[in-house]
């Protein structure tokens, strides 16, 4: 399928047409991009603003996770990250309520196959998931395809467990791409970083390659890391290197096998990676 038929496929979506009336909210599927996006950023849930002017981030998390990117050397946000969401609709707020409704469990499944055809299709280069439904809904789908495979990541047994340590500061090799959990932006998750500053903090470095993934002649080899509080190795999360792309360490890297990165500097003047296998 397309990536233009499955945008048509979710535009027409109507399955929680009557859950969202409760709220006042009309059935609007909001995401941005398109093939060959190398960076996917993945939301929560569109919010109000985004409703409001029927286009992703749009608001201040919106304003914020660019300036963020921007930091790190992303020049052209909207041409290079795919933005989306767990659920696509804005799920509008209770009565009385200063913030946004946190979508339903049935909610959640019934977008959960749209976000997985977004990720086969674009097959990124960098997942950014924002917020633990994002985190979970990673894991779940990681679940799905590793039996276990939160268990033995993270010592729980369901993705539903899965708090702010467990995740956030960490980078995961997946399906070729580096997943990067962190804290939202929003101002409702100010109570997270303030109690996991150093969590937080540890995330943002992992963007430090935005501006070379966005060059489309370079491929990228990628690392989990075994310790995601040394900083010299965040900074080190993405390292880049010239020629043909290499299947060899992803293998090796599903494999089980740590590899080890040295940048090291070529006579051109950009930085290539010397890798060294341990079995």
């Amino acid at each position: 399928m397309p990536l233009n038929c499955l945008a048509d496929e979710m535009r027409s979506c109507r399955k929680c047409a009557s859950k969202l009336s409760e709220y006042g909210v009309v059935p609007r599927p909001i995401f941005g991009g398109g093939a060959g996006y190398p960076v996917i950023l993945i939301g929560q849930a569109p919010g109000r603003t985004e409703y409001e002017r029927n286009a992703p981030f749009q608001g201040d998390a919106g304003a914020s996770i660019k300036s963020l990117f921007g930091s790190c050397g992303l020049r052209d946000f909207d041409s290079i990250v795919y933005q989306t969401s767990v659920t696509k609709c804005f799920p509008g707020r209770r009565p009385g309520a200063s913030t946004d409704r946190v979508p339903s469990i049935s909610e959640v499944n019934s977008c959960s196959p749209f976000l997985a055809k977004q990720l086969e299709l674009l097959k990124p280069k960098l997942i950014v998931c924002l917020g633990g439904l994002s985190w979970k809904a990673y894991v779940t789908m990681r679940e799905r395809e590793e039996p276990d495979y939160c268990l033995r990541e993270f010592g729980k047994r369901k993705p539903q467990d899965l708090r702010v340590p467990d995740l956030v500061g960490r980078r995961f090799l997946w399906r070729d791409a580096v997943v990067l959990p962190m804290i939202h932006p929003a101002g409702s998750a100010n109570g997270s970083r303030a109690q996991y500053p150093s969590q937080d903090l540890e995330s943002k470095p992992g963007l430090s390659h935005l501006s070379d993934i966005a060059e489309s002649k370079i491929t990228f080899t990628v690392m989990h890391l075994q310790n995601p509080c040394s900083q010299s190795l965040i900074l080190c999360s993405f390292l880049v290197f010239w020629g043909s792309h290499d299947d060899e360490g992803s293998d090796a890297a599903h494999a089980g096998v740590r590899l080890d990165f040295r940048p090291t500097q070529h006579p051109s003047g950009q930085t290539r990676s010397v890798r060294t296998a341990h079995g």
